[in-house]
């Protein structure tokens, strides 16, 4: 809010000023993120996350306008340039809250941006608009909505015999599924024993 005073009436005049917003779009880049101010398109700043990004790219902003405010107060309008399949799943995804998506396409999105677009789970939760502990619990969701998630055969050392069983898996910080040690027991001989890498494969569709 500006006070003029207007010598014409001798008045004060209460003038209301809108702060701008800036405009700045990231895009993946070779495992960093490129970020632009859309008003000036040499003004740019990279980051290995959109976390330092937009903490370089305020810098950069604040140095062009030169007019004395500190990167920190800068109003920022962040836009993400991702593929379009991958934005059709993200933009009705960060409405979800509001109706705008359900579970599964919220799910989708999670999964195309983390395991699709290699971005970490950290950068996932900030395009989306949630926690990074969300994040994690749509793609464990999503998983275990695919019924061949845990379908594996295990080899069994005493026997040879293949025998289908679960496996333990758990979900790394880049979002991949690892298997962690299985203890099963052979469904022919009865032998007990941990599995893991080597002895497990994937079953294929045709098989129970």
């Amino acid at each position: 809010m500006w006070k003029v005073n207007c010598p014409a009436t001798d008045m004060l005049w209460y003038i209301s000023c809108m702060p701008v917003i800036h405009r700045v779009v990231y895009q993946p880049r070779n495992g960093m993120w490129d970020a632009t101010w859309t008003d000036v398109a040499d003004v740019g700043a990279l980051g290995i996350n959109l976390s330092q990004a937009e903490r370089n790219i305020r810098v950069a902003i604040a140095a062009h306008l030169a007019d004395g405010t500190r990167p920190e107060d800068l109003r920022l309008r962040h836009q993400y340039a991702v593929p379009e399949k991958t934005l059709e799943l993200v933009l009705p995804s960060t409405a979800f809250k509001s109706g705008g998506a359900d579970q599964t396409t919220q799910q989708r999105a999670a999964v195309e941006l983390v395991r699709g677009l290699g971005i970490t789970i950290r950068d996932a939760a900030r395009i989306l608009g949630v926690s990074h502990t969300r994040v994690v619990q749509l793609i464990r969701d999503h998983d275990t909505g695919d019924p061949n998630r845990n379908r594996v055969l295990f080899l069994c050392p005493a026997c040879g015999n293949e025998f289908a069983h679960a496996v333990n898996l758990e979900l790394s910080p880049s979002g991949s599924i690892r298997q962690l040690p299985t203890q099963a027991c052979c469904q022919h001989c009865g032998h007990i024993d941990t599995y893991i890498g080597d002895r497990i494969r994937v079953m294929g569709g045709n098989e129970t």
